[in-house]
């Protein structure tokens, strides 16, 4: 999400100081009111700073987030189909039940899988099954929910392990920050020059903030609603964390034990040749 222009604080983009600091790519690409930003836009992008960043002699370092994301660059992308917006406009005022039930008719096994109320997940199975008439549980593709096949010489792989009890305090401690910060006048900002795409509106914070500005919402219900929500997502990467385990060669740190900077010197220590690139 943090390729959206204006989605700045809900997203904990790297703020001026830091981007001066240290270059960060892939950032502000993409326009919050329009149509979306797919996995295949983001890895083309991403294709290019990697081969730009070789080319000056840098070490590219691509961090989660989006494992999904991670997931395409290791593997590449099979011939998805690509986003129907006419389509999508016909789901954009259904509830998440009423997607669910869709669903269900369709391809009940990708129903199983995947959250009620992850409604961008839900539309992409709608619409995968809408234009190839296949549900999207029976395509062999990256969609696959097996273990990842590392396919990218060269590349390297650290997993930052984090106990849940802890990470979930600090995802309560990170969403007060953010609504100290101005979340809301952020969001109240970008909706005024127009609602967001159907994609950017689903970012976690954004949808519940919109709620409260548009009065469907009070603002200590989606306080609260945003936390349950980051902390779903957290146990969703720790499921992506469990299957990237299995690639050869990578390794998990204990995160809550060491600052950034250790960390950052244990993962030199595996493989000198990225030290003395550094």
């Amino acid at each position: 999400m943090q390729v959206y222009r204006g989605l700045d604080i809900g997203t904990a983009k790297p703020t001026a100081a830091e981007r001066a600091e240290m270059p960060h790519e892939i950032l502000d690409v993409a326009d919050p009111y329009g149509a979306g930003f797919s996995v295949a836009d983001w890895l083309r992008l991403a294709e290019a700073s990697v081969v730009d960043a070789h080319a000056r002699g840098l070490l590219p370092i691509l961090v989660g987030g989006t494992n999904l994301y991670l997931r395409a660059f290791f593997e590449g992308l099979d011939n998805a189909p690509q986003a129907d917006a006419a389509f999508r406009a016909t789901l954009a005022e259904e509830s998440d039940e009423a997607l669910r039930a869709r669903l269900l008719v369709v391809d009940p096994a990708r129903a199983n899988e995947v959250h009620l109320h992850d409604r961008r997940r839900t539309i992409r199975a709608l619409e995968i099954h809408h234009l190839t008439g296949q549900p999207m549980s029976s395509m062999a593709t990256q969609w696959s929910e097996g273990a990842p096949r590392f396919q990218r010489e060269g590349a390297r792989l650290a997993l930052l392990d984090w106990p849940v009890e802890l990470i979930n305090r600090r995802i309560n401690a990170r969403v007060k920050c953010m609504m100290a910060d101005g979340f809301l006048e952020e969001v109240r900002t970008l909706l005024a020059h127009g609602a967001l795409g159907q994609q950017a509106a689903e970012a976690v914070g954004y949808r519940e903030l919109t709620s409260v500005l548009h009065r469907t919402m009070r603002l200590e219900d989606a306080f609260e609603a945003i936390k349950i929500r980051t902390r779903q997502y957290a146990k969703q990467q720790r499921v992506w964390l469990r299957r990237f385990e299995s690639i050869e060669g990578a390794f998990k740190l204990d995160a809550a034990a060491h600052e950034t900077a250790a960390l950052a010197d244990q993962v030199l220590a595996r493989w000198p040749t990225l030290a003395r690139r550094s």
